[in-house]
């Protein structure tokens, strides 16, 4: 395996087996905010479950692009900078609760993050579903790789449960 294939391979790894990611946003005069999110993925997308009383939610209406980065536990390393990490940066799409879209998507979260279920009846939460446009893996020093989402996404480098 060339160094490419074992990089797409640990950040497809990433990825699909985290669920706990920190989103950026921006407001209206640019100013950047970072938050925690919860998410859950397909082969095409990632879906978030946000409430409406977060200031995160509150920006993507205003503002659809956003990224997210997720990263390996900081506890495996004694230098938090070698650690392996992902940024995604996308669009966000609010999904209408009455769609067929928002059924599956609500159930790949829901399968995913079973705690999460009881949200769902929250009037104020609302699904997302997050379109990356562009993939940046980091598995240490010197280890940085831009990927094609397609490439990342690919169920053939799902590596599954």
């Amino acid at each position: 395996m060339d160094d490419k294939s074992e990089h797409l391979s640990a950040a497809s790894n990433l990825l699909y087996h985290k669920s706990w990611a920190a989103l950026a946003t921006v407001d209206d005069k640019g100013k950047p905010h970072a938050s925690m999110i919860a998410y859950a993925i397909t082969t095409d997308a990632l879906y978030f479950h946000l409430s409406s009383l977060a200031l995160h939610t509150r920006l993507l209406q205003q503002q659809s692009f956003c990224s997210i980065v997720i990263s390996e536990d900081e506890i495996l390393t004694n230098d938090p900078q070698t650690l392996a990490r992902l940024s995604l940066d996308g669009k966000v799409q609010f999904i209408d609760k009455k769609s067929t879209e928002y059924i599956e998507g609500a159930n790949v979260y829901q399968q995913r993050l079973p705690e999460s279920s009881a949200l769902f009846d929250f009037a104020d939460f609302s699904l997302l579903k997050f379109i990356p446009e562009k993939a940046r893996y980091v598995g240490g020093f010197g280890k940085a790789l831009n990927f094609s989402v397609s490439e990342l996404l690919s169920p053939t480098t799902n590596p599954g449960d």
